[in-house]
This record gives structure tokens, sequence and C-alpha cells, in this order.
């Protein structure tokens, strides 16, 4: 009950610059390893020290939750 909660909350909630920012760069690494969720984050990972600055800045003002809701909002539809 509380998951639904949480998933519920998290889809009602507007995306802050930060979270489109994390969005565009999340969604361009899901289109290179095949829309992989797992294999897009663990990419962004491996090339965290070639990041643009804009996706540093954004990433360190996001919050576990707005992380998340990004997340959710990509993986949901499939």
């Amino acid at each position: 009950m509380l998951l639904y909660q949480y998933l519920k909350e998290l889809i009602n909630m507007d995306m802050t610059k930060a979270q489109k920012i994390f969005h565009q760069y999340l969604l361009k690494n899901m289109e290179m390893t095949n829309y992989d969720i797992e294999q897009a984050i663990i990419r962004m990972r491996n090339k965290w020290k070639v990041a643009p600055p804009e996706l540093i800045h954004a990433m360190r003002d996001l919050s576990t939750i707005e992380k998340n809701q990004v997340i959710c909002e990509l993986a949901l539809p499939f």
C-alpha cells in the first residue's frame, strides 16, 4: 500500500528544471542502450567524469524522490 501511495505522489508531481535536465540525459542514454533503463543508468554513472556541467549541477540539486520520479516516468510506459 505504501508503494502505491509513493508512486501516486511521484506521478502527480510537476518536474523541476533539474529533473527535466536529468530526464533528457537519461532518455538519451536509454536510446543508446536500446531502452534498457538499467544499462542507461550504469552508462551515465560510467560517463560521470565527462558529463556536461548542467547535468552535474542538476543531479546535485535533485533529491532522491525527484530522481525516482524521473525514472518512474521513463520506466512505467514500458
